[in-house]
């Protein structure tokens, strides 16, 4: 489910890309979104079953055969994640086990427009970006972040990647550096937030 290894694209691209429908430009927005919205629906789902992937794959095979154009890319993005809130909100209605289903009574009292909702669409914007930046740094630049956020502390990436950790340190701050300047500030205080809470 990672999105380390997809092109970075700027929001007139993605809205191009959702647009056309053609196979190459599909692959793209499939890259762009796979991996936070397969998130979104882990965390609404409460790791039920496990099938967030399943859950977006449909999403995607939905959004491919439907011929909607989008304006802009908050559009499209709220589509999708609204898309996604609803198949979540259907497999747990539609589940044998419904009525000891507590996630289910979660979902009877909040709605997609919720506070609770809108919080996890944001996380997961958040997200989107910072892994699309990241996969934008320079290979040791993403690999020091990449091992920072898999709880790794400085002397055992140092350790692991041959260097020394200073150089860690040094990279790890240009890193941080690059990353502030390709997304928004409040993705670059939530990536503080996630990286050292």
């Amino acid at each position: 489910m990672s999105i380390i290894g997809v092109m970075a694209y700027t929001d007139k691209q993605i809205l191009e890309v959702a647009n056309t429908k053609d196979k190459l430009s599909y692959k793209r927005l499939y890259d762009v979104y796979y991996a936070a919205l397969c998130r979104y629906a882990s965390k609404l789902l409460h790791e039920v079953d496990r099938v967030e992937e399943d859950i977006v794959q449909e999403i995607f095979i939905r959004f491919w055969e439907n011929k909607v154009v989008f304006s802009d890319v908050k559009a499209l993005t709220t589509y999708l994640y609204r898309a996604v809130y609803n198949a979540c909100v259907n497999y747990v209605r539609d589940r044998k086990e419904y009525a000891v289903c507590v996630v289910t009574e979660k979902w009877e009292e909040e709605e997609f427009d919720s506070e609770v909702n809108e919080r996890l669409l944001i996380e997961e914007e958040y997200f989107r970006q910072i892994y699309m930046a990241i996969d934008m740094l320079s290979e040791q630049r993403r690999q020091i972040l990449l091992k920072t956020l898999a709880g790794k502390k400085m002397e055992e990436i140092a350790r692991e990647m041959n260097v020394s950790v200073n150089t860690v340190k040094t990279l790890k701050r240009k890193a941080y550096e690059e990353l502030r300047k390709r997304i928004s500030e409040a993705a670059f205080l939530f990536f503080l937030w996630w990286i050292h809470g």
